[in-house]
C-alpha cells in the first residue's frame, strides 16, 4: 500500500502561526518578501497571510519562477515585483516613496527577509528585538 502523503511542506511555519502569541504579531506586521516563486513560497504567503499578516509585496528572485505558481499569487492581488538582477542589485525595488505613505497611515512594522538557507554559527541572533520574531 503506497503512503500518500499530505501538507508535509512548511509544517512548521503552519505550527507557529496557529499559536496565538504568534498570531498577534503576524496582524501587525506587513511582509516584503525576496524569494524564489515556487510553490513553498505561495504556501509560506498563505500561511502567514491566513494568521493576519499583511504581504505588502513579493519580490521574486528572477531564474527561478514557476509561473503556474506566479499566476496565482498574482491573481489573488498580492503585489508581484519582477526585475531582472541587474535592476535588483543596484537599486531598492520598493521606495521610501511607497513605504512611508502606508507606514504613516498606521504602526504596523515593516519585514523585509528571505528564508535562511543555511544555519547561522555567528552567534548573532536574527530575531527582531521587538517581537522576538525569526526572519
Amino acid at each position: 500500500m503506497p503512503y500518500h502523503l499530505e501538507n508535509t511542506q512548511l509544517r512548521v511555519v503552519r505550527e507557529y502561526v496557529c499559536e496565538p502569541a504568534h498570531r498577534e504579531v503576524l496582524k501587525a506586521t506587513r511582509f516584503i518578501i525576496l524569494e524564489h516563486i515556487l510553490p513553498t513560497t505561495e504556501q509560506f504567503v498563505n500561511h502567514v497571510s491566513e494568521a493576519g499578516a499583511e504581504i505588502f509585496a513579493i519580490v521574486a528572485k528572477p531564474y527561478s519562477i514557476d509561473s503556474r505558481v506566479l499566476s496565482r499569487i498574482e491573481e489573488s492581488g498580492l503585489r508581484v515585483i519582477r526585475k531582472t538582477y541587474d535592476v535588483l542589485i543596484p537599486m531598492k525595488v520598493v521606495t521610501d516613496s511607497d513605504l512611508i505613505p502606508v507606514s504613516d497611515s498606521d504602526v504596523m512594522p515593516v519585514a523585509i527577509g528571505a528564508q535562511r538557507r543555511w544555519p547561522d554559527h555567528s552567534g548573532r541572533s536574527d530575531r527582531h528585538p521587538s517581537t522576538g520574531m525569526q526572519f
